[in-house]
């Protein structure tokens, strides 16, 4: 019986689209479109896409982007993991060979 207290507690945690696009200062159509580029995922589809907290943090950045330096949906998972990667380089976390023999 816990456990469906513990899925609906963790359900409450999860951003629909629409709520993921209001607190992003975006539309629903803009997720989707970060969602089909793989910009975004949704923690799980069923029975609607719902989003992690965290996911509002990585969509603002996304849309910025594409605002302010007009880089297309179509790239922007490719930069987003470019960003990613040169963060983890910068905190320590990826080693001083990181990358070597890619």
């Amino acid at each position: 019986m816990s456990s469906s207290r513990d899925n609906s507690s963790s359900r409450k945690c999860l951003l629909t689209i629409r709520e993921l696009a209001f607190l992003a200062g975006t539309t629903p159509r803009v997720i989707e479109r970060l969602v089909s580029f793989e910009v975004v995922c949704p923690e799980c589809t069923e029975p609607e896409p719902v989003f992690t907290p965290e996911t509002l943090a990585y969509a603002r950045k996304a849309i910025r982007m594409h605002e302010h330096l007009g880089i297309g949906w179509s790239a922007m998972s490719f930069v987003m993991e470019l960003i990613r990667r040169i963060e983890m380089l910068e905190s320590g976390g990826g080693g001083h060979d990181a990358g070597k023999g890619d």
